[in-house]
């Protein structure tokens, strides 16, 4: 856990001292991808260290499969049209990248509570994150099998 150059660097050593005291565990370096060349992902990969191919996490938490899961979940698949809607209008009010979910992560969270009318999805953006979307996120869906290419190379 860290930011790139921590997990990159493992500056606490944590990788290494896991190995050492607990048997059989494999530790998985993962980054998000950025603004990364695919030059620059070889590299990494070469080192141990696994990329993300979305920008980061949370273009796989606010998947439009994910977001579906969620309508579906709280028996308002009728409202994915808005959902989506408020997503796109996100990304594109931002002067980043049009892919950079996690810049517009919190814009998106406030507008699923406003469209589905719900309470209790988390205080704020990464407890929605954590507790409400990361749970839809099932094996069979593409957006899982995708993570589980870009974390485990399956």
């Amino acid at each position: 856990m860290g930011n790139d150059r921590q997990i990159i660097g493992d500056q606490r050593g944590l990788a290494e001292a896991l190995q050492m005291l607990i048997s059989d565990v494999d530790i998985t370096r993962l980054i998000d991808r950025d603004d990364r060349t695919e030059q620059e992902v070889e590299e990494e990969n070469r080192r141990g260290v696994s990329v993300l191919s979305l920008r980061n996490l949370e273009g796989y938490l606010y998947a439009d499969e994910v977001l579906t899961a969620l309508t579906e979940s709280v028996s308002q698949p009728d409202k994915i049209a808005q959902i989506l809607q408020a997503k796109e209008n996100a990304l594109s009010s931002t002067d980043g990248a049009q892919d950079d979910l996690k810049r517009v992560s919190g814009q998106i969270f406030t507008e699923c509570r406003k469209i589905l009318g719900l309470s209790q999805l988390g205080n704020n953006k990464a407890a929605f994150a954590r507790h409400t979307l990361a749970p839809l996120i099932k094996p069979g869906m593409g957006i899982y099998d995708r993570l589980e290419r870009d974390i485990f190379g399956a």
